[in-house]
């Protein structure tokens, strides 16, 4: 495979291989966007944010479906020399108002709704400047915006100045930015390519959002490359038969994305063995497969390569395992495999040092891929990083390795669980039902979390004399978190169970959770 060589603007995430200018840089169902036209479009960008202040040091929010004008905005940031923060446009106007204060954004760049919404979400001084996208998927929705910006000088942008802020799940109810560097993200993505021999004629699936860490494989991998992605949207995502046609239609070699969205693949998609045949490689993250469901699904597309991938959005991927084949029937789980060959792992156990083989220890990650720490919250860091590092992750995953040195993942140390591949904090949902008017206690537990039905059960308590309904709680909730947050059942009852010590039992609504499961 041919270095790239040539640089777009300084930056060093964006860089092209030479000569693949005509080629496909970004496809959707309608159209495509040669990497010419993709390079023009996003040096515009650029010189308008620098004409307006935005460079070095800056952040601006992207709030926009999966569309090709999201890609040329995060592009034109990068280009800028500012960090992109990537929002959910499916979460609510109040939680993307938080994310927007917190990050402190010079900048938002949304649709013409997202922005009226946000307008009545808080105080109008607490909006930043916007530039609203109303023509989606057409490769000039930004042009009314940036026009004909003249050239400029691009900014001396490092390694270590942030590129994108990610926001994941806080456990008091608060977002939690995570900044990654053009070095984090960079040295992900050569090793991908590297160590899975990626190259120039490869289609990446872009399944997963912009906001989810996911995303920096199909977007900056393929751009490493002079490869193609193609946008596969949120809507288009919800119908499997027009996503494995979408897939045959374009040629796609290489799917990334959470197990939930395979199995639906698989059982929705009206798959016919070998239906796929342009996928040789098929990356999956997020949460534990069922092997069940997996070896089935290796039976029906058994051509590509199947490879597990770990790691929290903290330090992207940090251990891989290729599956030689489909799982045995008696195995029970799969290992998250061996450390990624630019970084370390290994296991701390309860004091501190490694634990003895074959016993159970917290996993920690350290290397340049490691994130360069929670935005404004030098606490949270520093209590997070391993043995004094700042290039180290301690990341709350407990697990084991074995004689071949793969590791095997065995559950979180606090109560963050996995919701069809987005990280959940429950404290962070109570907190936010505990705001709600009329409620005296409440508790939210996981039900299903290794199938398709996974889902959030929340468990309420009235305050003294008052009374509730699961449809206030449920409307409540949707406007406060985002939708793979908002608990699908509400609970209300007169106490929640208690351990002899007086604390919350949690097994035990566990156990009741599981039972509404079966109804």
């Amino acid at each position: 495979m041919a270095q790239a060589s040539s640089s777009l603007l300084h930056s060093p995430l964006l860089r092209f291989e030479p000569g693949q200018e005509r080629k496909d840089a970004v496809a959707w169902p309608a159209g495509s966007l040669t990497y010419d036209r993709l390079r023009g479009s996003v040096f515009r960008i650029a010189a308008r944010l620098r004409q307006s202040g935005i460079g070095r040091g800056r952040r601006v929010a992207v709030c926009l479906p999966k569309c090709v004008e999201a890609v040329q905005a995060i592009l034109g940031v990068l280009a800028s020399g500012a960090a992109y923060v990537p929002l959910a446009a499916s979460s609510p106007a109040r939680y993307i108002h938080k994310q927007v204060q917190d990050a402190q954004v010079s900048l938002l760049v949304t649709t013409p709704k997202i922005r009226s919404l946000l307008a009545s979400a808080g105080p109008a001084e607490d909006c930043p400047p916007s530039v609203a996208v109303s023509s989606l998927d057409t490769g000039h929705g930004l042009d009314p915006w940036i026009g004909e910006a003249p050239a400029a000088d691009p900014p001396a942008v490092g390694p270590d100045d942030p590129a994108a802020i990610l926001y994941t799940s806080g456990s008091t109810g608060e977002p939690k930015g995570v900044v990654l560097s053009h070095r984090n993200i960079l040295s992900f993505v050569e090793w991908v390519v590297t160590r899975f021999e990626l190259d120039p004629e490869d289609r990446f699936v872009s399944h997963a959002p912009f906001h989810f860490d996911l995303s920096t494989l199909d977007l900056f991998a393929s751009l490493r490359l002079g490869a193609a992605v193609f946008l596969l949207s949120e809507k288009l995502a919800l119908f499997p038969p027009a996503v494995a046609q979408a897939v045959r239609a374009q040629r796609c070699s290489i799917w990334y994305s959470v197990p939930t969205a395979l199995r639906m693949l698989l059982e929705h998609g009206r798959l016919e063995r070998g239906g796929l045949p342009s996928l040789r490689t098929i990356f999956f993250a997020g949460e534990v497969f069922p092997l069940t469901s997996l070896r089935k699904l290796m039976g029906v597309l058994p051509g590509p390569r199947y490879v597990n991938l770990y790691g929290p959005t903290e330090t992207n991927v940090c251990t891989y395992h290729v599956l030689p084949g489909p799982p045995d029937e008696e195995q029970t789980e799969i290992p998250i495999g061996l450390p990624c060959e630019h970084l370390e792992v290994g296991l701390r156990g309860e004091n501190g040092r490694p634990p003895a083989a074959g016993q159970t220890g917290e996993i920690w990650v350290a290397g340049p891929s490691v994130m360069r720490g929670y935005w404004r919250r030098p606490d949270l860091t520093r209590a997070v990083r391993f043995d004094g590092r700042d290039d180290s992750y301690l990341t709350g995953d407990f697990g084991t390795v074995g004689a071949d040195g793969r590791f095997y993942f065995h559950g979180r140390r606090d109560r963050q669980v996995k919701i069809r591949g987005h990280r959940v904090e429950l404290s962070e949902i109570e907190s936010v039902l505990a705001s709600c008017p009329g409620v005296g206690q409440a508790a939210v537990v996981g039900a299903g979390l290794q199938s398709l039905s996974s889902r959030l059960v929340a468990f309420v308590v009235p305050a003294l004399g008052g009374t509730l309904s699961a449809t206030t709680l449920r409307r409540f909730c949707a406007t406060r978190l985002p939708s793979h947050a908002v608990p699908s059942s509400y609970l209300v009852r007169s106490g929640l169970p208690l351990l002899p010590n007086g604390k919350l039992d949690r097994a035990r609504l566990a156990e009741w959770a599981a039972e509404i499961q079966d109804e």
